[in-house]
C-alpha cells in the first residue's frame, strides 16, 4: 500500500510540474501546501474526493492520470491491452493471442480470485476462436461470461469492450438482451464521450453479427439507435462503417443496387489507407457478386 501512495503521489508531481502549477495552486481549496507535499512524496494519502479535486485544479481527467500511472510502473494498461487484441485479430496473429492468453494464465494462478483475469481470458479465447474454427471456449465459460454481464447494473468501458469481443459466444436473443442492458437510459457512464464512443463501436460488431447471421430485423433496430443518436464526425470510420452495415442489410433485403454504396465505403477506406477493412470488405463483395 505505502509503494502505491507512493506512486501516485509521484505520477500527481510530475503532472503538476509539466502543467506549470506550483504546489500552492495545485492545492488551493483542497488541502494545505505541506499535506500535498507530504501526498506526493509518499508520506500519506489522500481521501478519493481530494485527490479527484487535485486532479481538477490541474487540468488533468482521471483517465489521462491512470493512463500515464500505468505508463510510468508498467501496470495493466487496458487501453494498450485492447490495442494489443484489435492489431493481432486484423493481422490474423494468432500466436500473439495465444501469447497474451498465457500471461493471463500466469495471472490466474496468482490471483485465482480475480475475476477480472477470468473475464479477460474468456475474451481473448473468444478472440482466437473467431481466426480458429478448431478452437472452442469452454461452456462453463460462456455461462459464466454471461451471468456476469447480465448481471451488471451499470456498463462501463470494460463491460462494453467485452461483450464487443465476446459476440460469437452468444446466441442472437443474448445478444439483442445485452444490448439493451447496455444502452438503457439509466445507464450513467453512457454520457461520457468515451464510454459513448466505446457503445457505438460494440453496437456495430452486433449488426454485423446479426447480419451475418441473417438476423436482418435485429440489425436494422440498432442500425436506427445509431443513426438516432448521430455519431460524432471525429469519428468518420465508425460512421462508414455504419453506412456499410445499412448496404449490406438493404443488400440482403433484396436491394442488389446497395453493392454501389458497399464498393463505395470500400473506396473511402482504400483512399484513407485501412487497407486491412478494406481487403475484408472486398473478400464480402466478391461473395455477394457470386
Amino acid at each position: 500500500m505505502d509503494n502505491l501512495i507512493n506512486n501516485i503521489g509521484q505520477v500527481y508531481k510530475e503532472f503538476r510540474k509539466s502543467k506549470g502549477f506550483s504546489q500552492f495552486e495545485a492545492s488551493y481549496g483542497i488541502i494545505s501546501v505541506s499535506q500535498l507535499s507530504s501526498f506526493e512524496k509518499g508520506k500519506s494519502g489522500l481521501s478519493a474526493k481530494r485527490f479527484l479535486s487535485l486532479l481538477q485544479n490541474i487540468n488533468v481527467t482521471a483517465f489521462e492520470f491512470e493512463h500515464a500511472y500505468n505508463h510510468t510502473f508498467h501496470s495493466t494498461d487496458k487501453l494498450l491491452y485492447s490495442m494489443q487484441i484489435s492489431d493481432a485479430f486484423l493481422n490474423h496473429d494468432i500466436g500473439k493471442l495465444k501469447s497474451l492468453s498465457q500471461n493471463l494464465d500466469s495471472l490466474i494462478l496468482e490471483s485465482p480470485h480475480q475475476t477480472k483475469y477470468k473475464l479477460d481470458k474468456i475474451s481473448l479465447e473468444a478472440v482466437i476462436s473467431l481466426l480458429d474454427d478448431s478452437y472452442t471456449v469452454k461452456k462453463e465459460d460462456i455461462i459464466y461470461l454471461k451471468n456476469y454481464l447480465l448481471g451488471i447494473k451499470e456498463w462501463g468501458k470494460f463491460e462494453i469492450l467485452l461483450l464487443g469481443r465476446c459476440t460469437n459466444l452468444f446466441s442472437t436473443a443474448t445478444l439483442s438482451q445485452l444490448a439493451h442492458n447496455m444502452i438503457s437510459p439509466i445507464q450513467i457512464a453512457s454520457n461520457l464521450h468515451y464510454t459513448r464512443h466505446s457503445i457505438v463501436q460494440t453496437l456495430l460488431t452486433l449488426i454485423s453479427s446479426f447480419l451475418e447471421k441473417n438476423q436482418l430485423k435485429k440489425a436494422e433496430q440498432f442500425i436506427t439507435y445509431l443513426e438516432n443518436i448521430e455519431i460524432s464526425e471525429y469519428h468518420m470510420y465508425d460512421k462508414l462503417t455504419l453506412r456499410y452495415n445499412k448496404a449490406v442489410l438493404h443488400y440482403k433485403q433484396g436491394d442488389k443496387t446497395s453493392l454501389s454504396e458497399i464498393k463505395k465505403c470500400q473506396e473511402v477506406l482504400e483512399f484513407t489507407s485501412c487497407f486491412k477493412t478494406s481487403t475484408l470488405i472486398n473478400e464480402e463483395l466478391k461473395a455477394f457478386e457470386k
